[in-house]
């Protein structure tokens, strides 16, 4: 719930804390500032309302507050206060304020650097975090509820530090001396949110100069226009995924727990040493090993050659030597296929926190069923189609590779088929086979001459 570009509000708690006399009229002729005191024992949102130079006067009313303490944080907005009632008193002073909130238009350059900030911050705090945790490894003695503390922040920041890894590399971004601010699912939540609402609404902006740039006469002039937009949009499109697989990973992050009764009953030394000695003997559920163990030599059935070529080996020069025999495409051709498995593969980690290879897996079913996941994820489905599918023709021709099958990508492959066309070429007919799935520039012909 947003909040209202206008509000009057009575300020709550003006008698405590020895605030009634802050009410004095002279005090009141300056302007007022709101303070969110996130560290407030009874209210993690409560706000506070203070004159200019520091004199606290009151609360929001606990309804307003919960609207108003992200809106503080998230600095997109401004804010001015007026007096509609006051009425100084020793006991309970009256105060009743009228305040007016703006939206701040945030530029691109502002925007981006709050990006790179929280990116910051999160190298700082895997850093920090990563050295919190290992002191627990080297610890003689461990408190369970420090050690669970400590890993569920080292968890968390992993998980987003991994989803940043790509813009990490780009730009550079190292661990510096700035103080890390803890990141906390409440606290992230709501500056994510914000930060992704500015990101689409530079994006809108940049869609309408496009639409403008359509009718622009002079050629160098619109040439140069579309450059400066295709790369801004790049650059805001690839900060929307940032920003929406960091708040997908900390919308889904619960913290581990330990259950009491999960824990093994420690047992006294020597009644342990007695048990042991009880099971000396060997039996068929327990095994005494004194050395190595010589396993029994196997017969080792050699399979058919039939089956060998069956299975493929899932590698980048296999696939790249497929795709120029069986796949009939240029070298080009196949060095883009491949980057694009390249690409899905960093999207597949962006999506689940979890490095995994499509090119070079152990085994086909692994494949698959990678591929059955991600082509259900809207980000899979949102970047294939900013790509002009792509993607999906990508894992159409690995899959083919693989000899594996797909069910969100059988529609596709039942469409395989050839289409030929003839025409006579001097004193012979010459037959073009086309690819029928593809009607873009990775279509390809073959051809037979009679």
């Amino acid at each position: 719930m947003e909040i209202q570009r206008e509000a009057i509000i009575e300020i709550v708690g003006t008698q405590y804390e020895g605030r009634a006399v802050n009410h004095n009229p002279l005090f009141l002729q300056q302007g007022f500032i709101l303070r969110h005191q996130s560290d407030n024992p009874h209210d993690h949102n409560a706000v506070l309302l203070l004159t200019e130079d520091g004199k606290e006067l009151g609360y929001l009313p606990k309804g307003y507050a919960s609207l108003y303490a992200p809106a503080i944080d998230s600095g997109r907005y401004s804010f001015s206060i007026e007096i509609v009632k006051s009425e100084p008193d020793p006991e309970r002073p009256i105060l009743i304020v009228k305040i007016t909130s703006e939206l701040k238009n945030h530029s691109e350059e502002d925007i981006e650097a709050d990006i790179l900030s929280i990116v910051q911050n999160i190298v700082n705090g895997y850093a920090q975090r990563t050295t919190e945790y290992l002191t627990f490894i080297y610890s003689e003695t461990v408190n369970v509820d420090e050690l669970l503390t400590a890993l569920n922040s080292a968890r968390l920041i992993q998980k987003l530090h991994s989803c940043s890894s790509d813009l990490i590399e780009s730009y550079d971004i190292k661990k510096n001396s700035e103080k890390y601010t803890p990141i906390t699912k409440e606290n992230l939540t709501p500056f994510l949110s914000d930060l992704k609402a500015d990101v689409s609404d530079i994006l809108k902006k940049i869609q309408k100069a496009y639409n403008e740039s359509l009718d622009i006469d002079d050629e160098d002039e619109y040439h140069r226009v579309q450059s400066e937009i295709r790369e801004r949009r790049k650059k805001f499109r690839s900060y929307d995924e940032l920003l929406t697989s960091l708040l997908d990973t900390v919308t889904a992050y619960e913290n581990v727990s330990i259950k009491l009764s999960s824990i093994p009953e420690q047992r006294d030394p020597e009644q342990t040493m007695a048990a042991m000695k009880e099971n000396d003997t060997p039996t068929s559920n327990n095994l005494t090993i004194s050395e190595p163990l010589q396993s029994a030599p196997k017969t080792v059935e050699r399979e058919p050659e039939t089956n060998l070529s069956d299975s493929p080996q899932l590698t980048e020069q296999a696939f790249f030597d497929w795709l120029i025999s069986d796949g009939c495409v240029s070298e080009s051709s196949a060095k883009q296929y491949i980057s694009n498995i390249h690409s899905i593969e960093k999207l597949y980690q962006t999506i689940y926190g979890v490095k995994r290879s499509i090119i070079g897996a152990n085994s086909s079913d692994t494949v698959g069923s990678m591929i059955e996941s991600l082509i259900q994820r809207n980000e899979y489905i949102d970047a294939n189609e900013r790509r002009h599918n792509s993607f999906s023709n990508s894992l159409i021709k690995f899959i083919q590779f693989a000899d594996i099958s797909v069910d969100g990508l059988k529609s596709a492959l039942d469409g395989f088929c050839i289409c030929p066309l003839y025409f006579w070429c001097g004193k012979r007919v010459i037959i073009l086979i086309r690819n029928s799935l593809s009607f873009n520039r990775n279509c390809f012909f073959r051809y037979i001459m009679f």
